[in-house]
């Protein structure tokens, strides 16, 4: 169900914080987990029509940004990376990720 939900992300970027959220513990899933994944099947279901539409209106112009936070999980201590990639503007990729070892600096985090 969160693999659908992932790939639901690509026309329906507004659900993608809440599946992120979920696809965290996904290795140890809980009801809570299962309620939430409902919810976010039901919001999609009252809200069939939306989407985005990608059409062509002059020159594209990609952008890429990246970022990473050092040390930013309160209970494990480590950091996390991020990107975003815009085609003129809209948003058509992000990322965040966990660093599998904890930093010691914020260049470490960065590098």
């Amino acid at each position: 169900m969160v693999g659908k939900l992932i790939y639901l992300t690509n026309t329906r970027p507004n659900i993608s914080y809440a599946v992120g959220v979920i696809n965290e513990y996904m290795a140890t899933p809980q009801k809570p987990h299962m309620e939430a994944i409902k919810k976010i099947f039901r919001y999609l279901c009252g809200t069939i029509d939306f989407g985005l539409m990608f059409i062509s209106i002059g020159k594209f112009k990609l952008e890429g940004f990246i970022n990473a936070n050092w040390a930013c999980d309160i209970n494990t201590k480590k950091s996390s990376a991020r990107y975003v990639f815009q085609l003129s503007g809209l948003i058509i990729t992000w990322s965040r990720n966990w660093q599998p070892i904890v930093a010691f600096s914020s260049i470490e985090a960065k590098y």
